[in-house]
């Protein structure tokens, strides 16, 4: 820590004292702060200084590292559930023909669809529901950690 370094010292409402070499943040409520010379510290209390701030420094990149882990998880929940929304939408669109044994004769020579080929397009809709109710929870989930 150089002579020059200053450390700013803020305490909130409650009382509770915060350390740092940048000044509190601008417009937070209810905070008082002043600057440490450090130049008027004894060298106990530099090292002291020195050592907390090292301490504070250590939390904010765990704490940094921690949210950038739980971005990237919510990214990739939203990538996934996108990606299972178009499978779902490319398959239901890939059926939409009706398959062998849907289809019965009727009398007048032609034919019409049985309920099969009905079921079949209501479970793929189903499946095309579900994604997208993936994919709305996956931002959900993705908002509470990136507001």
């Amino acid at each position: 820590m150089a002579d020059e370094t200053k450390i700013f010292e803020w305490r909130d409402a409650q009382g509770v004292s915060s350390y740092a070499q940048t000044p509190p943040p601008p417009g937070t409520q209810g905070l008082t702060s002043f600057e440490v010379n450090t130049r008027t510290l004894t060298p106990a209390q530099r090292a002291a200084a020195k050592a907390h701030l090292a301490q504070i420094d250590a939390v904010a990149q765990a704490d940094s590292a921690r949210f950038r882990a739980q971005v990237a998880a919510a990214n990739q929940a939203v990538d996934r559930a996108l990606r299972s929304l178009s499978q779902a939408e490319r398959a239901a669109r890939a059926a939409r023909a009706p398959h062998a044994g849907e289809r019965i004769g009727n009398a007048g020579g032609g034919s019409r669809l049985r309920s099969d080929y009905f079921d079949r397009q209501k479970h793929l809709e189903s499946a095309i529901e579900e994604a997208r109710a993936r994919v709305a929870e996956a931002y959900r989930q993705r908002s509470r950690i990136m507001p």
